[in-house]
């Protein structure tokens, strides 16, 4: 009969904390017709986000990008038959996020 040494634990554990961070995230999206306007537009609905930021007392340029693309959108359309893609436009999104003390 082998005696192999062993150790067992067993218990339950709790830990709690106040958060000390929020971080909201957002995602802004425009779409057009011309690549140029599509970033154009996205790039104005950015800088109307960190006005109200600022107006609200966040620092503007707090707020971080945590993503950004740019692609072509495309949908079917006709008759269930002859269905054909259509380009729709220029799909720009601009995914930030805003890193704040909890206080």
């Amino acid at each position: 009969m082998s005696t192999t040494p062993t150790i067992s634990v067993r218990g339950v554990g709790r830990a709690s904390a106040t958060p000390d961070r929020a971080i909201i995230s957002f995602h802004i999206s425009a779409i057009n017709q011309s690549y140029a306007e599509s970033i154009e537009h996205l790039n104005e609905r950015v800088a109307g986000l960190r006005e109200r930021l600022e107006k609200a007392g966040i620092k503007g340029t707090d707020l971080k990008t945590a993503s950004f693309s740019i692609q072509p959108e495309h949908e079917y359309r006709g008759k269930a038959d002859d269905k054909r893609t259509v380009f729709v436009g220029w799909r720009s999104r601009h995914n930030m996020r805003l890193d704040l003390p909890v206080d």
